[in-house]
């Protein structure tokens, strides 16, 4: 079997103030070299304890095209991105999703332009050109068009797309047009008639700008993209590492629980663990004897964070005694047949 060449992102994926996919393959057992956010070095890039992977950085917004164009095999790339890459006629497959660094590709308006939606947008235009700078131009010139208000204005015309000195569409009464970067500077108190298309995570910054949402084109989440034309084990080990990956991912918001129960209050702590807290992914339970010949069981269980408070009142309240809380580095989820 060769190597695998796998394409992991610079920029914001990793980024520790944002989302950090060194951190998250650092957690998933993968012992990696060359790849600290801001100090990447293809020099030095390399997987110390996994011989069958060739990494390679891959600028975020070039992820389609060096997908298409079998530079990598499979990469790590947001869904705006490879959306945004459909237009090149990259042919991939999507392995899987995470849960971490969820994006959101939006509308975005200044807070007087008395625009709440994208119909508002459109039906407000006064006879000039509404202008929609971004740098997701497919997406957002495909989900304009396919707005009930955009189909009852404009018919089946394709907005224009102004893209460097090329332009395509039929309908230049509505322009999404190629900010090259820094989007957010397109908005202007002066101009009614520019929106933004761009990505937002917190909406801090669009607040900051006298600005907000109006409409969500997508949810964005960090995805693993196969080349289409990749099969065999090729495909099997990129599956291997979507498993790994998954698995840092899924415990990233997951305690491990281990405590102790008596076997008269086992059933109610059980029911209460299986239909209000767990993931339902791992229980394990354990039988013995105290030193005073009470029948207890000590059980394991993976829990959600984030309702963490309420579950540890409830399992005192229910009988359950030796409480102890950790954080796994990682969760490998299997369906009981080999496969995960």
């Amino acid at each position: 079997m060769g190597m695998i060449k796998l394409g992991l992102p610079i920029g914001s994926l990793n980024n520790r103030s944002r989302v950090c996919l060194h951190d998250l393959l650092r957690d998933a057992g993968y012992t990696i070299r060359g790849y600290e956010p801001g100090g990447e070095d293809k020099k030095l890039l390399r997987f110390d304890n996994d011989d069958g992977i060739e990494p390679r950085l891959v600028k975020a917004k070039n992820s389609p095209l060096q997908l298409a164009e079998e530079y990598v095999d499979v990469l790590f790339a947001g869904r705006d991105c490879m959306e945004n890459g459909t237009s090149s006629g990259s042919s991939f497959t999507l392995i899987g999703e995470f849960e971490y660094g969820v994006t959101r590709l939006s509308l975005i308006a200044l807070n007087g332009s008395g625009h709440n939606n994208l119909d508002d947008m459109l039906m407000d235009n006064k006879g000039r050109a509404l202008k929609v700078f971004t740098e997701y131009e497919v997406p957002t010139a495909k989900e304009i068009r396919q707005d009930d208000t955009y189909r009852r204005l404009y018919g089946n015309r394709q907005p224009v797309i102004r893209m460097h000195s090329v332009n395509t569409g039929e309908n230049p009464a509505v322009q999404v047009i190629y900010s090259h970067g820094g989007t957010e500077h397109f908005l202007d108190k002066d101009k009614e008639d520019v929106a933004v298309v761009d990505t937002v995570r917190t909406g801090r910054t669009i607040k900051s700008l006298g600005a907000h949402e109006i409409h969500t084109i997508m949810q964005s989440h960090i995805g693993l993209y196969l080349n289409s034309s990749c099969d065999g084990w090729k495909r099997k080990k990129a599956e291997e590492i979507f498993a790994m990956v998954q698995g840092a991912d899924f415990a990233r918001n997951r305690y491990l629980i281990k405590f102790n129960v008596r076997s008269d209050y086992y059933d109610g702590v059980i029911k209460y663990i299986g239909q209000s807290h767990s993931d339902g992914k791992m229980q394990t339970v354990s039988w013995g004897e105290g030193l005073n010949g009470q029948r207890f069981a000590a059980v394991e269980a993976i829990v959600p964070r984030k309702r963490y408070p309420e579950l540890a009142r409830s399992l005192i309240g229910l009988g359950a005694s030796d409480i102890v809380q950790s954080s796994p580095n990682q969760v490998i989820l299997n369906n009981g047949n080999g496969q995960t």
